[in-house]
């Protein structure tokens, strides 16, 4: 009985999920993502795309991954998002150093992110 990938790798990140997040340690669920990306990567960017649904941190994670085109759809569904999910998308943006772009002209109505959002632009595109 061969076994479901796409069953393999929810049950995986599920399970990798149950660690909290800290940003100076990787974190489990990336070795699930490295491997779900080698094995079948089309597979693993839908299992991501839906996990990011409701696990802003998922792109927290994929930080600790090189930065690949892809991925700038989640920043802008992150920048479109509540709150935290606007804030991991800022971090993501800032600890990959890529995609500032998407940042010119947003401000963001929480005082404390709009000053975030306005230090990675300054930071990233000098502006």
């Amino acid at each position: 009985m061969s076994s479901d990938p796409l069953i393999e790798y929810i049950n995986a990140l599920v399970d990798a999920f149950l660690e909290p997040v800290y940003d100076d340690a990787e974190h489990p669920a990336v070795e699930v993502i490295r491997k779900g990306l080698d094995e079948n990567p089309e597979l693993m960017k839908e299992v991501i795309r839906e996990f990011f649904t409701f696990e802003p941190e998922v792109l927290t994670i994929l930080t600790q991954l090189p930065f690949e085109e892809w991925m700038a759809e989640l920043i802008q569904r992150g920048l479109d998002g509540d709150e935290h999910f606007r804030f991991v998308a800022v971090e993501a943006i800032e600890n990959w150093g890529v995609k500032a772009e998407m940042l010119e002209g947003k401000s963001d109505p929480v005082p404390w992110l709009d000053q975030y959002m306005a230090n990675v632009r300054e930071k990233l595109l000098g502006k």
